[in-house]
């Protein structure tokens, strides 16, 4: 009987022991499996190699996966979803946008070396840090402040609004409570817009010329202006080299040229900067003189007033130096004909078309 007690006991230690072992054999190793991902960079093309670094570096600090994906939504990066980070580059800064539950964005910026290089990766890596603890806390308070909110029958709630509304409420007309509502909105714009303003400064050659030109005109530009979402309020002058060596119809490269209006450039792709102008000219030579006319004593300068619509195309061939195509119409609004000594003559073509190629260099 001993014996028989005995043999059970070491066939019952066995079979546990045996089934620890299967059920071991069925979980997973943990050591095995991938780290969690902490965050998502979304970079622009131009700037994937730059995150690859920085995700590095956070997997370095934190143990935690950081990956680099798709670029952010074109023309909208405030759209990416929580945990994502958009990495695009501003003018004379790189600007981070990450996602935040319920929909909201919060954005951080580091700014360019003095030589407009990218920035090193670590200072990049650490502003991404601070966002994400910044996104951190906002979704904290908003848990904090979701959990202190009693719980409100929202039919009660709203028959006690309309109660009050009639009670207490004074008779407004629409118009003014429009325009109530809106004043916060426009100076919270005003401040987004106000430190997204930024200068705009250029100076580039051409070569270009017009059914009126006799050859190609060689010629020197610069602008000034100030900017804001893509769209820029801009002072230029045109100065051609050899415009002396042109027809005198040849009213687009003949003269020097100044000009004050709108530049275009919203979208941008990559190393492709298309852009629209629309500008105001005026034109400064001596018209009646080139046109061969008996101006008298009357040899000063003339002046003309003219309208500007062109496309642009610009490549980013290096840092602040682009190659440029530009085409458009010049149309003569007054000063389009020259009169002298009882005799009218008409300058060229009243609008008159064009194309040019040249470099340009931003200084910012």
């Amino acid at each position: 009987m001993p014996t028989v007690v005995a043999l059970g006991l070491l066939l019952g230690g066995v079979s546990a022991a045996a089934g620890q072992s299967a059920l071991s054999a069925t979980q997973p190793d943990r050591s095995r499996l991938p780290a969690p991902v902490r965050l998502t960079l979304r970079p622009e093309p131009e700037l994937v190699e730059l995150s690859a670094q920085v995700a590095e570096l956070l997997e370095l600090r934190s143990g935690l996966r950081v990956e680099v994906a798709g670029p952010p939504p074109p023309g909208l990066p405030e759209a990416v979803p929580e945990g994502h980070v958009a990495v695009l580059r501003a003018a004379g800064r790189l600007q981070l946008v990450i996602g935040v539950a319920g929909g909201r964005s919060l954005e951080a910026s580091v700014q360019l070396t003095p030589d407009g290089a990218w920035p090193e990766p670590r200072s990049l890596a650490l502003a991404v840090e601070s966002l994400e603890d910044a996104a951190v806390e906002q979704a904290r308070a908003s848990e904090r402040v979701d959990a202190a909110t009693p719980a409100v029958d929202p039919e009660a709630a709203a028959a006690q609004a309309a109660e009050d509304a009639l009670i207490a409420e004074p008779f407004r007309p629409a118009s003014a409570s429009r325009r109530d509502e809106g004043a916060g909105d426009d100076a919270e714009n005003a401040d987004q817009n106000a430190e997204g303003i930024q200068p705009l400064i250029h100076a580039r050659s051409y070569v270009g010329g017009t059914p009126a030109s006799t050859g190609a005109v060689v010629g020197l530009a610069t602008g000034v202006g100030l900017c804001a979402i893509g769209y820029c309020l801009v002072i230029q002058g045109e100065f051609p080299l050899n415009g002396e060596n042109t027809s005198a119809h040849d009213v687009r490269y003949r003269y020097m040229t100044f000009g004050t209006g709108l530049h275009a450039q919203p979208l941008r792709f990559g190393r492709l900067q298309p852009a629209a102008n629309l500008l105001l000219i005026t034109r400064l030579g001596h018209f009646g003189q080139d046109m061969g006319m008996d101006m008298g004593s009357g040899q000063g300068l003339d002046t003309d007033l003219g309208a500007r619509a062109s496309l642009e195309l610009g490549v980013e061939l290096l840092k602040r130096f682009d190659a440029l195509v530009e085409t458009g119409v010049d149309l003569t609004i007054d000063g389009w004909q020259v009169s002298a000594a009882g005799s009218t003559l008409e300058r060229g073509e009243r609008a008159v078309p064009w194309l040019q190629a040249g470099v340009r260099y931003r200084p910012y």
